[in-house]
């Protein structure tokens, strides 16, 4: 199950704030919505895709909504960016460990899934804006 998954995704904003929360580091707040015309996966594309995303300095929220078919999942992460301790989210049958961080102007979202078998699954995306804050792009 520890397998690398590697793609492309573009989100094309519907709204976006420009904000600067630090000269070098862009600010990621908006409702970003999936095109699967501007993206490129390795994995089957949900059918829709919303991420809404609120920062305020190094404070964000995340919400995803996908759906893939008739099915619907969300998920929300509340971060603080830097921090040395990751936010555990426990569901049934899996614990995630989150964590942000800045590399340069990119936000990624580094994750540690734990199945209740003990299987563990590392996932990471880097965020950056593209056209001028008009596009989030999303490289996982």
């Amino acid at each position: 199950m520890n397998r690398m998954i590697t793609f492309l995704l573009l989100l094309t904003a519907a709204t976006a704030a420009f904000a600067q929360a630090d000269p070098a580091k862009a600010n990621f707040s908006g409702t970003w919505v999936f095109d699967s015309h501007k993206s490129k996966l390795t994995v089957p594309a949900p059918s829709a895709m919303t991420l809404q995303i609120k920062q305020d300095n190094d404070q964000i929220l995340i919400d995803r909504s996908q759906t893939y078919g008739d099915q619907n999942f969300n998920w929300k992460l509340g971060a603080t960016v830097g921090s040395p301790q990751p936010v555990e989210d426990k569901a049934p049958g899996y614990t995630t460990a989150s964590k942000l961080y800045w590399d340069s102007n990119a936000l990624v979202l580094e994750q540690t899934i734990t199945a209740a078998d003990g299987t563990k699954v590392n996932d990471l995306v880097k965020y950056t804006m593209m056209d001028n804050g008009n596009t989030l792009k999303a490289i996982e």
